[in-house]
């Protein structure tokens, strides 16, 4: 299994919390072109996994990109969110 693991800031240091400005577009679009580049170089068997922590931003972001590929990639994409406590 090889974790896909994402980072960065919320949306007031991206393109704002409208999900469809251009920069915040262009910024999944990017995530999206690196991690299906990672999937790509792989032979077709492995499983790929991301625990994500849900937050706007980065987060979300990531959570938004596997979630297309786990569609259509269903038996080798998984995504899972950490939520770190239920309150």
């Amino acid at each position: 299994m090889i974790n896909i693991s994402f980072t960065g800031h919320r949306p007031d240091k991206l393109g704002g919390y409208d999900w469809n400005s251009t920069k915040n577009k262009k910024i999944r679009e990017k995530i999206r072109e690196v991690v299906t580049e990672v999937i790509g170089q792989g032979d077709g068997t492995e499983k790929f996994k991301s625990i994500l922590g849900g937050a706007l931003g980065i987060d979300q972001f990531g959570a938004d990109v596997m979630f297309d590929l786990r569609d259509i990639l269903p038996n080798n994409v998984f995504v899972e969110i950490a939520v770190p406590f239920k309150d």
